[in-house]
């Protein structure tokens, strides 16, 4: 195997390395070829025609560019905490390979005690010593290697670790993106809830529905790009190839850890002390959500969309590097500087800076037994911090995100198709078994936007002679969608929840609840208008309304972004601090975060009736009393 170029857009040329290589000539990962980037907004924006595969090239090439970056920025001996915690790693790794080491050895001497030698007694007793010598070596060559990388930031294992987690961390998305765990799955899951609270006589089908449906929903791409993974190399190790056998004795030692910077665990804050934790911020960054993965599709995004990004992930690498941050000594500090008026809280504030990083020419403070005063390990965390100066350039990241997600995920006809399509996924399913895809990683590998196109010429490919009512209907959306006739939206607006509500809101209905809910009002509302309008309609006809809520959000969670964010100075790179609003500007927003609501009609007919009942009493009534029910702020109607 060997290095290859790449041609990217975005990028340049970029170099991938083999074991990279290797990955991205699997059906696994080809696979990626033909899963949109942004799904339904191609509809919009023509140019929006971009997929996952060059997508998650980029995100490797943008993990090794930031690696690089880090360790270049790293000098031990400059500072003392990172040193420190980079010391705890290394003897803690080299405790690890020695109890490994002398329990192979154990195993290694109880087999050859039970074995009955076959050969000669003199043959046996030379081949003992033979593989103790084979696993001494062994561990005497891992013992120079973890010396060699003592005072490295990111060994260079560890970087291809990350690569790959980065390559592979979108291998488990699903037809049309995001759309698919967003909307469609839900949905599914929704289905299988109502079916089961109706009744199922206790069976296998009973216990396949229950299963199916506790999988769902638990169910993330991330989650099934950890699955995909795990299968990717399956099927390599099973070929057996020895041109393979460095990447599979890789794999076979690191897949763990690459699964989990792609889905990093909930616990990850409480394993710092034995773990570089700023690994976990480069490709799904939990803890402020700058990660690589979004410089690579913000510019990708807008590159295709014709937007304008003022971020520059280049300026971005050039000022980032590793801190070790005290959180709960931040906590503290956080609570003691409300009142910056007084010199008091600003000398204890300046205090904890000094205690956070340390550097070489910084003399070291003691406590007043004398000792040298020092974080304790599980408080500590290493973090990818930012030169204070950059913040502005924070803002400008997310702002990009924002503008993306204003002019094209949520423009209100990428809405409608988004809307029409999961409704013809919704009614194939039965035929085509989409969700059932999700529980078997081989079925899964075949699911691409292929789907849309399948159902879509259903009728000509299909063997039976007779077409299941289901698949007419959702071939007959889709060809809507060809001819432009979309379902038309008869109603937009931003949702404010009423101040002290917001988690009230949440916890107690889910979002997709609030829309059935409306949805349901809404249709009940509109056959009331129609009998008061026409006594006797000629035809009975069920008339469809879809609510599509969505949150959007420039921060983190709809905070404001710098509040995860850690920053160092030019006259201490080594200390980790916060900045407040008021450290940027008095110019910033207050909110980081809005939810708009849709309102679509889906049927073709009697459009002029339901424009009708839009301007009627009746709707914003419903309207009105929704947002009453919600704790939503009254809307304009």
């Amino acid at each position: 195997m060997a290095y290859k170029i790449f041609n990217d857009p975005i990028h340049g040329s970029i170099e991938m390395h083999p074991y990279l290589v290797r990955i991205i000539d699997t059906p696994e990962f080809q696979r990626l070829r033909y899963i949109r980037q942004m799904g339904s907004v191609y509809f919009v924006y023509p140019g929006a025609s971009h997929n996952r595969f060059e997508h998650s090239i980029g995100v490797a090439h943008l993990a090794g560019e930031l690696v690089q970056e880090l360790n270049r920025r790293y000098h031990p001996g400059e500072d003392t905490n990172l040193d420190q915690k980079l010391q705890e790693i290394h003897e803690e790794r080299k405790k690890d390979l020695t109890t490994k080491y002398r329990e192979e050895l154990g195993q290694l001497e109880q087999l050859e005690q039970q074995e009955q030698p076959t050969a000669s007694s003199s043959d046996h007793q030379e081949s003992e010593p033979r593989e103790q010598y084979k696993l001494e070596e062994e561990h005497k060559n891992q013992l120079q290697k973890l010396e060699a990388e003592q005072h490295v930031l990111i060994t260079k294992d560890e970087g291809l670790c990350v690569q790959i987690a980065a390559l592979c961390h979108d291998l488990g998305h699903g037809p049309f993106s995001h759309q698919f765990d967003d909307l469609f799955i839900p949905k599914v899951v929704e289905k299988l809830s109502t079916e089961l609270e109706k009744g199922i006589p206790d069976g296998e089908m009973k216990r396949e529905k229950e299963t199916k449906k506790n999988t769902l929903e638990n169910w993330t791409h991330e989650k099934q790009s950890k699955i995909m993974l795990k299968e990717l190399f399956r099927n390599i190790e099973q070929k057996n190839n020895k041109k393979d056998k460095k990447f599979i004795e890789f794999m076979r030692t690191h897949l763990h850890f690459i699964q989990e910077l792609i889905y990093p665990p909930k616990d990850q804050e409480q394993k710092g002390k034995t773990i570089k934790s700023f690994l976990y911020e480069i490709v799904s960054n939990k803890t402020n959500g700058i990660d690589v993965d979004k410089m690579d599709y913000f510019a990708r995004d807008c590159h295709h969309l014709g937007i304008e990004s003022n971020f520059n992930y280049r300026r971005f690498f050039k000022f980032a590097r590793v801190c070790v941050v005290d959180n709960k000594k931040e906590n503290k500090s956080k609570d003691k500087s409300k009142d910056k008026k007084k010199n008091k809280s600003e000398d204890e504030s300046e205090d904890k800076k000094e205690i956070k990083g340390k550097c070489k020419d910084k003399s070291e403070d003691e406590s007043e037994d004398g000792k040298e005063i020092m974080v304790k390990c599980e408080d500590e965390k290493m973090q990818i911090c930012l030169r204070d100066k950059e913040v502005g350039h924070i803002y400008e990241l997310y702002h990009t995100r924002s503008n993306i997600h204003h002019k094209a995920c949520q423009h209100k006809v990428v809405s409608a198709i988004d809307t029409m399509t999961v409704d013809a996924f919704l009614l194939a399913d039965e035929t085509l078994n989409i969700s059932d895809s999700v529980l078997d990683a081989t079925k899964y590998r075949m699911l691409t936007d292929s789907i849309y196109q399948i159902i879509l010429h259903y009728e000509k490919i299909q063997i039976k002679t007779e077409m299941p009512p289901d698949m007419k209907t959702a071939l007959e959306i889709l060809e809507r969608i060809e001819s432009r006739d979309l379902y038309q939206c008869i109603y937009n607006s931003h949702l404010d929840v009423k101040p002290g509500n917001e988690s009230e809101t949440k916890e107690k209905k889910s979002k997709h609840e609030r829309e059935n809910e409306l949805e349901h009002e809404l249709q009940q509302a509109y056959k009331k208008f129609l009998q008061h309008k026409q006594p006797h309609p000629q035809q009975e006809k069920e008339y469809e309304f879809a609510v599509r809520i969505i949150n959007m959000e420039s921060g983190m969670k709809g905070e404001d972004p710098i509040k995860h964010v850690k920053f160092y100075s030019k006259q201490d790179p080594c200390a980790a601090v916060d900045l407040t609003r008021d450290d940027v500007s008095r110019l910033l927003p207050e909110v980081f975060s809005e939810t708009v609501i849709h309102i679509f009609w889906k049927n073709s007919e009697m459009r002029d009736n339901v424009q009708n009942f839009r301007a009627d009493a009746g709707f914003k009534e419903i309207i009105e009393k929704w947002c009453e029910k919600n704790q939503y702020e009254t809307l304009p109607v």
